[in-house]
């Protein structure tokens, strides 16, 4: 991301030499008033994807960064992110321009972090006590063939989930164009509290959504 280091070395207490762990944080202020939750509510409204294209990098990332590293785990390169600061100022921009200006048309918003899309996803459909259909053929990608289990997991960055108000799609995808960026419909939601996906014309997944967030062990 290009966060400057703002004590201008870094230091680690021995105890860290054999598996460095290193957390890092952002701050800002912004004004209340244009902040955004991650809400998926509104049967029929549109779940859509913006950003970057979904690759294969990324996979397991969170778990892979909590591993020992070593000859075994040194093979899982698709688990390390590529990231684009460029393409990650560009989705900023669009994302700012859709709270500030055209909010009307936004119910919720939420970055895809750890586990993808399956989190942001999740995440927002429990917070807004709805269900979700997703259709994952609709997932812009960058690589063939990827599976439904590699389309849900990868952490490829630069990408956002909007809940989107019905009717408003075409208007969102305006936005995300003039910036050179996919902005796609991929699903809707639904009130029945339930987690479909599709891919290749079969059902992939079907479960409650709280599942995956409220109700997982």
């Amino acid at each position: 991301m290009g966060i400057p280091n703002l004590g201008g070395e870094t230091t680690f207490d021995p105890c860290y030499n054999g598996n460095i762990l290193l957390n890092a944080m952002n701050v800002g202020i912004m004004d209340i008033k244009d902040m955004e939750h991650g809400d998926a509510t509104g049967v029929g409204n549109a779940v859509m994807y913006v950003g970057a294209k979904t690759g294969r990098d990324g996979i397991h990332g969170a778990t892979f960064a909590s591993a020992d590293f070593s000859e075994e785990h040194a093979t899982q390169r698709s688990a390390v992110q590529v990231g684009d600061p460029f393409m990650e100022k560009l989705l900023m921009e669009a994302c700012l321009e859709l709270i500030l200006h055209h909010r009307e048309w936004l119910v919720g918003i939420q970055d895809m972090g750890a586990a993808g899309i399956v989190s942001s996803s999740a995440e927002m459909a429990t917070e807004g006590k709805s269900g979700m259909d997703l259709n994952l053929n609709l997932v812009p990608q960058r690589e063939p063939n990827m599976s439904a289990y590699e389309i849900m997991l990868s952490e490829s960055q630069e990408r956002m989930l909007l809940c989107v108000k019905k009717g408003h799609e075409e208007d969102v995808k305006k936005i995300f164009d003039d910036y050179n960026l996919d902005a796609v419909t991929i699903g809707r939601i639904t009130d029945d509290g339930r987690y479909v996906l599709h891919h290749d014309d079969q059902v992939v997944c079907d479960i409650p959504v709280v599942t995956l967030t409220e109700k997982s062990p």
